[in-house]
């Protein structure tokens, strides 16, 4: 503060004024007053004013004259008879006023200039000399990571440390480097710390472990449980530190449920007892799949159907399991039972009986085929012992094909299991997903796990696709085959007898979407997001496939159709929410990409599919020159013959309704976007078949060219009919079709009735043509508008060698059967019989010159109708060969099912060409 008074001064004597004004002295030399300097100061006190005294230290006076001096302020100090105070140099400072002199600032802290205290260095930073004026910063120190401290006021350099997120190893000489992934480095970690024991260094996540031998490399383990994370080597419960992943148990201990249980004496039952059961059931698979098929109900192919897709869906959600989902109950419990299935031995406590060697469990799990191979083989030898008739080879085949057609994804899954793995947090390193202690192509015993995959895949699965394969490809020709049915019914009855007979394929369908559902964790791994995308659009794919086909037979194969696409959404849904509580993680780019690859081809889909149909709606281009229209009960033959001679003249391919009956809204739409000309074959019943109403009213309605050829059968309607069909439908057969459902009612099929049947419609009468087989030229030609030349009927010449086609002359069918028959045989035996192919019905009937003919013949193809035993023709040519002393031949064709005698035609054409004359007879 100030000054007030100095006891040592003498007094001035009581009631004796000053000489001299408030701050000045009396000079005693010159006798005069004068002011007080700066820096020094007279208090009022002072009555004998002799001299000014100076200022303490800590205060100052600025001006002559004064009376007290000033106290320095903060951060600022002064000597004695200052007349300023000073500010505290940098290092230094003055907390409070009157400071004499700035006090120095510790190692640790540091002050800038004029600091009223020393301030504590910063967390990263350091001051290691007294008097700093300001901190080096640890960050200057450091290489790839900036160093910082832990605690405030660093004194020394040695404070610095690496920060959080990256380790240092200092025995090493190391600096700081990233915390590996999978691992948690907190601030100051050193791996040197390791052996030392007094301070922090790298550690696990939870989930994730390192060796004693690789400290600072994680390895993700598959459950969390496995790894509480922390030091190197620490695992769950009776789990080998030692191991990668903490991905096996220690000795005599099992896993269960996720955790490491240790073995028990009884704990080798579930295995031998699986084994026996398994053994047992395929003993006795091998007999029930091989039972008479004849006496299986629909319901139980159905139910056997239904069970084969139930197993192949626990397979397949056995393989989610493999994913990385967050598993919760029942969820887990049901993976575990799933385990089963893919032939997981862990699930049986295996380990309590060939201990945790993941190689030799690998091994044991692909005996899986060879033993029931060899239990199936020991029972059909037992049966066939009971029962000498049984055909081993084949029941055999049967057996083993029914079984992998069942277990083929699992099968495949077991087989495929060492290239499952999962990536391990750097990227560097995998594990196979069902042995996380075995590292992807970096180990002996996955390079052993893989030779024994390699022979896997060589004799059981691609073997076995192989035989599916080649099975489908002859499946015509054996079934064709009287000799190979033996193959289909008994040996490949597993392939072919669920699926409808035209879809007799889709065996090596269901295999190849095994396939790539056993693909995705292969190729994509460690991208769970990706994964279920993959799995969605695989099994959606099949599924809308599946509902596209309806493959599964039986009474009741659309209820077998539909249980499989509910098993298939199902699977989807599953897959769906249990991806919902996973930590999918998607990586942004990968997902741009398959949302807009989806996108593109689902617009470009229906785009192109609309540019198509506008396309062909504005540009027609007709398939079918001509459409035949009929009834085939009465003309099939005649229609038969009139398309291969549309198609000889024309060139154009021709359609014949009854080829086709299945689906009539597409037949109707062939008539009215496919076809340039209906020709309507009017028999008595043609106009009473609905599908021949329906493509009438579609030709008329699309405005197409409409011809008729009237038979003999033929009945012509009345106005009164006409009316009748547009009021209750007429005689027309609706009992098995109604036209409604396509759009078609009573009044347009009148309506189109009365333009067929109106004069200005084309129309030849079949009853008015010529003589024989050439009548129906005539009509063809009648039918392209060109003009029929008369045919003269010519007498019979007797040739020898020729081979003679006799049928009933009053028969239209019959002479039409008659020229396709005759037509076929003169290509089926072009080049080995140069003689012609004559139609007896196409000559004059004469009873001695037939007679010689037939006798003169190479051969004699009789073709037996309803009038055959009243035509005279006929009765001459078989009373003729009844005498021939030549042996007839038994080949025999119906004219009714002429279509369907391909083989027929076959068995002709031998007989004649292995025949010389006078020879072979057919009768």
């Amino acid at each position: 503060g100030t000054i007030e008074s100095v006891s040592e001064l003498p007094k001035v004597p009581s009631g004796q004024a000053p000489p001299c004004g408030l701050g000045q002295f009396l000079d005693a030399q010159t006798a005069t007053c004068m002011d007080c300097s700066p820096g020094r100061f007279l208090p009022e006190s002072d009555k004998l004013q002799s001299s000014c005294f100076a200022c303490p230290a800590g205060t100052y006076a600025d001006s002559t004259g004064t009376t007290q001096c000033k106290a320095c302020g903060i951060a600022t100090f002064s000597a004695e008879a200052a007349a300023s105070c000073t500010a505290c140099p940098a290092g230094r400072a003055a907390g409070g006023e009157g400071s004499s002199a700035c006090l120095e600032c510790r190692a640790g802290q540091f002050a800038p200039e004029r600091s009223s205290e020393c301030v504590f260095c910063d967390v990263g930073f350091f001051s290691d000399q007294p008097g700093a004026a300001s901190c080096h910063s640890c960050a200057s120190l450091g290489d790839a990571f900036p160093l910082t401290t832990d605690v405030l006021g660093a004194s020394s350099s040695a404070v610095c440390v690496c920060p959080a997120g990256s380790y240092a190893d200092r025995s090493a000489f190391e600096g700081c480097q990233a915390c590996p992934a999978g691992m948690a480095c907190s601030l100051g970690s050193d791996l040197s710390f390791l052996a030392l024991g007094n301070g922090p260094i790298p550690e696990a996540m939870p989930g994730h472990m390192t060796l004693a031998s690789s400290p600072v490399f994680a390895y993700k383990c598959l459950l969390a449980a496995h790894c509480p994370g922390g030091q190197p080597g620490r695992c769950a419960a009776h789990r080998d530190p030692t191991k990668v992943a903490c991905g096996v148990c220690e000795a005599d201990a099992y896993e269960a449920d996720g955790a490491c249980i240790p073995c028990d004496s009884v704990d080798v039952l579930p295995l031998v007892l699986t084994a026996f059961l398994v053994i047992l059931g395929v003993a006795a698979l091998a007999i029930v799949v091989n039972r008479d098929m004849l006496s299986k109900s629909n319901d139980s192919k159905a139910a056997i159907a239904i069970s084969g897709m139930m197993l192949g869906s626990i397979q397949t959600f056995g393989l989610f399991s493999d994913l990385e989902l967050r598993s919760f109950e029942p969820m887990r419990t049901i993976f575990r039972i799933c385990g089963l299935f893919s032939f997981d031995l862990k699930v049986l406590r295996a380990q309590c009986v060939f201990g945790s060697d993941p190689a030799a469990a690998y091994v044991c799990s692909q005996l899986f085929a060879p033993v029931c191979i060899t239990a199936m083989f020991l029972a059909l030898l037992i049966k066939k012992h009971l029962k000498p008739g049984t055909s081993v080879r084949y029941e055999l085949t049967n057996s083993i094909g029914t079984l992998f057609m069942l277990l083929f994804l699992s099968i495949l899954m077991s087989a495929l299991m060492p290239y499952m793995c999962y990536d391990h947090p750097d990227g560097t390193k995998a594990s196979v997903i069902q042995e996380p202690s075995v590292l992807c192509f970096d180990t002996a015993v996955h390079t052993a796990m893989i030779i024994g995959s390699v022979f896997s895949l060589l004799t059981v699965p691609l073997p076995f696709i192989a035989t599916l394969a080649f099975a489908i490809m002859q499946y015509p020709s054996w079934t064709s085959s009287i000799a190979q049915q033996e193959v289909v019914l008994k040996a490949f009855r597993f392939l072919f007898f669920r699926f409808e007979p035209s879809r007799y394929y889709y065996g090596l369908i269901l295999m190849l979407r095994s396939f790539l559902i056993c693909l995705v964790p292969i190729v994509v791994r460690s991208d769970l997001a990706l994964q279920v995308s993959l799995l969605c659009v695989v099994i959606l794919s099949f599924l809308v496939l599946q509902q596209r086909l309806s493959p599964w037979r039986g009474g009741h194969g659309a209820f077998a159709n539909d249980i499989d696409a509910l098993i298939c959404s199902t699977l989807l849904l599953l897959l769906f929410f249990a991806s919902m509580v996973s930590d999918l993680m998607a990586d942004l780019e990968t997902m741009r990409a398959i949302w807009t690859i989806l996108f593109v081809c689902g617009v470009a889909v229906v785009v192109g599919s609309l540019a198509m149909l506008t396309y062909r709606r504005l540009q027609p281009n007709p398939v079918y020159g001509h459409f035949i229209c009929h009834h085939k009960a009465a003309a099939a033959a005649q229609a038969r013959l009139l398309q291969l001679t549309l198609q000889t003249m024309t060139g154009r391919r021709v359609f014949i309704d009854s080829d086709d009956l299945k689906d009539l809204e597409i037949l109707f739409d062939t008539v009215r976007s496919r076809v340039r000309h209906l020709v309507v074959y009017l028999t008595r019943d043609t106009l009473r078949r609905p599908w021949c109403a329906g493509e009438i009213v579609a030709a008329f309605a699309a405005d197409i060219k409409v011809s008729t050829v009237k038979c003999l059968s033929w009945v012509e309607y009345t106005g009164h009919d006409l009316q009748a069909i547009a009021e209750t439908g007429g005689d027309i057969d609706l009992s098995g079709c109604n036209l409604t459902d396509y759009g078609i009612s009573m009044e347009e099929v009148a309506a189109a009735f009365r333009k067929l049947l109106a004069p200005g419609i084309q129309s030849c009468s079949l009853s008015g043509q010529s003589h024989g087989t050439a009548r129906f030229d005539q009509v063809v030609k009648s039918i392209l508008g060109k003009q029929a030349s008369p045919v003269i009927v010519s007498a019979l010449a007797v040739q020898q060698g020729a081979v003679l086609i006799s049928s009933e002359e009053a028969s239209d069918e019959a002479s039409a059967a008659a020229a396709i028959v005759a037509s076929k045989l003169s290509t089926g035996i072009r080049g080995i019989c140069e003689e012609p192919v004559l139609c007896l019905v196409d000559f004059a009937a004469d009873a001695e010159v037939t007679k010689k003919a037939t006798d003169c013949a190479r051969a004699v193809v009789l073709l037996l109708s309803a009038g055959s035993l009243t035509c005279q023709q006929q009765l001459t040519v078989i009373l003729t060969l009844a005498a021939s002393t030549a042996a007839p031949a038994d080949a025999m064709v119906r004219p009714s099912t002429l279509r369907a005698s391909e083989g027929s035609m076959a068995k002709i054409s031998t007989a004649i060409k292995g025949g010389g004359s006078n020879s072979s007879r057919a009768g």
